[in-house]
Parts: C-alpha cells; structure tokens; sequence
C-alpha cells in the first residue's frame, strides 16, 4: 500500500509536473533534476580535460606534467584543483541562479557535482577535513545565498570528514572580476585570517569556492593556512572562469 507522502508526491506531480532546472522543460517525472538532453550536455561539458594544477581547460594534447600554458613556471601554493565545468556552462548558469537567485532547489545538484569532481581526483583521500573560502559579512546582505559554504558543508558530509570554519574574511575591496590578475593578487593579500590555529597543524586540507578566475583568492588562503602550520592545501570549484566575467553580475 502506499503511504500517504508517496500518494501526496504523486498528486503533487499530476498538477505540477517537475521542471529540468537547466532548461525548464516539464519532465514526465522527477527522477532525475535535469532532463535527458541536459544531462547529456552537462556529461559532455564535464568531460572536457582540465588542467590538474590550477583547473584551467587544457589544450588539445597539452601535456601537464609542469602544468599547462595558464599555470606552467608558476609557484602555487595549491597542490592541485579540481572543478566542475567552466563558468560559460549549463553548470555555470545553474550556479548562477543559485548564487543570485535563490534557486535554493538546485544545491543538491551542484554539491553532487563537486562530489564527483573531488572523488575523481588521483588526490581524493589526502586531506582530512573542508574549509570553505569565506565572504565579507556585509556581501551577506545583499547576496542571495553564499555556495562555498553550503557546497562545502554537502561535500564534508557525503566524505564524511570534518567542515572547518578556518577562515575568516576582514577586508573587502573591490570586486575581483573589476581588476587585473596582478591587481587581483593585491586585492586579496592580507584579506584573511585564521580562526582554529590549533587544529590545523600538519593537517592537509581541502578549500572549496564556487568559482575559480585566476586563483587569487584560493592562492592567498592557501598561504595564511599554511603559515599556521597546514601541510597541504587541495583546492576544487563548481566552475573555472577563464576570461568568461562578462555577465557573472
């Protein structure tokens, strides 16, 4: 006999069949947040080669043992990324309405998304907790929601290891997508601090952001972590933005 939730679903479905939160189309039913052809796109988007460094597309053929063209000869504190997609994506404008619109209902999704992209990583069992990248309070009162911490905190869960609010933001500054990559670097020196000292010694940690441009922000967390003592710093993003901030806003 059903019960009376699954009777309820099932009469929610007749009179308001689900949605692909992609593209919108009405789906027969809900097994599945996105459609057939979307899924297919974002399968197809997921599997274009990234660098394993800094997570940048890669090339035909580049080859990355020192990194590809983006990151090659330069001194990363990161140990490597992992990501999603690219900004300009079916994932990117799911991330999208997440970030600025309120589609609260796709969070699943994109936690699941970096789930996988994380587990896919050769590097996938190194660290022992997540650290989500963290905002300044005042962007708080205007952005509709903040997904480093909530991707974060699903991705911890589902790993089964801890989620540390190591990290908080003190200085603001200009938006990121305004400035140069040198200017970027600046912007963000000196923005963060350390909030668990003592529990980071020796730890190998995993920090997770929505969005990676030219790794800044990530670069700079990395550092004040390890000041205080963190071995290795992991890095992964629901989207690489790689001269894509055209629309971000």
């Amino acid at each position: 006999m059903l019960g009376l939730q699954t009777v309820g679903h099932s009469v929610l479905d007749l009179m308001f069949p689900p949605r692909c939160r992609l593209c919108g189309r009405w789906m027969n039913e809900e097994s599945s947040a996105l459609c057939e052809c979307c899924q297919a796109q974002i399968i197809s988007e997921i599997a274009k080669p990234a660098c394993p460094r800094c997570a940048a597309t890669l090339a035909p053929f580049e080859k990355t043992d020192a990194g590809c063209g983006e990151c090659r000869g330069e001194k990363l504190r990161i140990t490597a990324t992992a990501r999603v997609v690219t900004y300009r994506s079916g994932v990117g404008r799911i991330l999208r309405g997440y970030k600025f619109h309120r589609r609260e209902e796709v969070e699943p999704l994109l936690s699941e998304l970096l789930l996988q992209a994380v587990l896919r990583a050769p590097w996938r069992w190194q660290f022992e907790a997540v650290v989500p990248v963290p905002t300044i309070w005042h962007r708080r009162l205007w952005r509709a929601t903040y997904p480093a911490e909530t991707l974060a905190a699903a991705v911890a869960r589902k790993l089964r290891v801890p989620c540390r609010h190591a990290l908080r933001r003190i200085r603001g500054g200009p938006r990121q997508i305004d400035l140069t990559k040198a200017e970027r670097h600046l912007n963000v020196l000196g923005a963060f601090v350390v909030e668990e000292d003592s529990f980071l010694e020796g730890r190998s940690l995993l920090l997770i952001d929505d969005i990676r441009t030219t790794g800044a922000t990530l670069e700079e967390c990395a550092r004040v972590l390890m000041k205080c003592g963190v071995g290795k710093v992991f890095a992964a993003v629901a989207c690489g933005a790689e001269g894509e901030t055209a629309d971000w806003m």
